[in-house]
């Protein structure tokens, strides 16, 4: 039977989650500093301040500790990226600023959190990764209205030119983070959208 008696006034369930948020933000702490394959059960716990029978706690192994963290990570990038489309008009151009602009303040804002979406090479978070990119070429397809483009509706280069822009931008983010592409903010947001946009208005030489 689930212990669910109440300590300092917090309940079990309470004080359960909490220590997984520590967890979570642990595993971001620990990809940030030394990458994605120093993550383990015992190094987490002790970013956490956690005994390691805590991350057993919420987790099967380290495989499921960087699967939850990077949902989280990822779930949190989605709700972003709507929030920011929500507030502009449906234009292509105002879509696609809003997106590279939040992806971009995400990433400056949370660096841990966007050093995990943006790490590769580890087959236990390729299928979200994959997963997440899956939903932002939706949105886009969806709410930048690429299907209103020099595109047709049912046109199969959609979805290429979807997850070419996401590809390209994926690429070109993580680069940035790491000081490889030296740009201010403002000049990496006005290039990067002029750039997605030139692509987006080539599509029509595709067959």
């Amino acid at each position: 039977m689930k212990d669910l008696r109440a300590y300092g006034g917090v309940p079990a369930d309470q004080r359960r989650n909490d220590r997984r948020g520590k967890l979570v933000a642990a595993v971001f702490d620990v990809v940030a500093t030394d990458g994605i394959h120093a993550v383990t059960v015992r190094k987490v716990a002790a970013n956490a301040g956690l005994s390691t029978r805590y991350v057993y706690e919420s987790f099967a192994d380290v495989d499921d500790l960087l699967r939850g963290a990077f949902d989280v990570a990822a779930s949190e990038m989605v709700s972003t990226v709507e929030a920011a489309i929500r507030e502009t008009s449906c234009d292509l151009r105002s879509t696609i600023t809003a997106t590279v602009t939040a992806i971009v303040d995400l990433l400056i804002g949370s660096p841990n959190l966007g050093t995990l979406l943006l790490s590769s090479g580890v087959p236990v978070t390729a299928t979200r990764r994959r997963d997440l990119l899956e939903t932002v070429a939706s949105a886009l397809i969806r709410d930048a209205g690429l299907d209103r483009s020099p595109l047709r509706q049912g046109d199969r280069a959609i979805d290429l030119v979807a997850w070419f822009l996401l590809g390209a931008f994926t690429r070109t983010l993580d680069s940035w983070s790491q000081q490889l592409l030296l740009y201010s903010r403002e000049q990496f947001i006005h290039d990067n959208v002029e750039l997605l946009l030139a692509v987006v208005g080539a599509a029509e030489k595709l067959t």
